[in-house]
């Protein structure tokens, strides 16, 4: 009888360890996407955001003020039309924990435009 009941569970660790194997690749797959999706929903708020700043001030940010002018406590001089309160509580992180990156640079026809981005999960540019 000892010998079936040792066979029984080393058949259930066996089927419990393929089990896992097979259903952990997903679980990382969806885990990634939600962060992805996460990432994207927050640069599309921060694009709002940047947005109701220029509105508000009638220019974007500058590169070297990025995202921290955004937090009315890192404002160090006064900006006309800047929101009491600021725009954030504080600068936010992807969801990796990794800054998002922040760029104003002018287009062909000379217009300001904003780059908004993260690194993702590799930390590295592009994909």
């Amino acid at each position: 009888m000892n010998k079936i009941k040792l066979a029984l569970f080393i058949f259930l660790g066996v089927f419990l360890v393929f089990i896992g194997l097979i259903l952990f690749p997903s679980y990382k797959t969806d885990l990634i996407n939600t962060e992805e999706a996460t990432a994207q929903s927050d640069i599309r708020a921060l694009h709002s955001i940047i947005e109701s700043f220029k509105n508000n001030t009638g220019r974007y940010p500058t590169n070297e003020e990025g995202f921290q002018i955004l937090v009315e406590e890192n404002v160090k001089y006064e900006i006309k039309g800047y929101k009491q309160g600021g725009y954030l509580g504080k600068v936010p992180l992807d969801p990796w924990e990794n800054k998002y990156h922040y760029y104003l640079f002018l287009n062909n026809e000379g217009e300001s435009k904003i780059d908004i981005s993260s690194y993702g999960p590799d930390r590295k540019t592009g994909q």
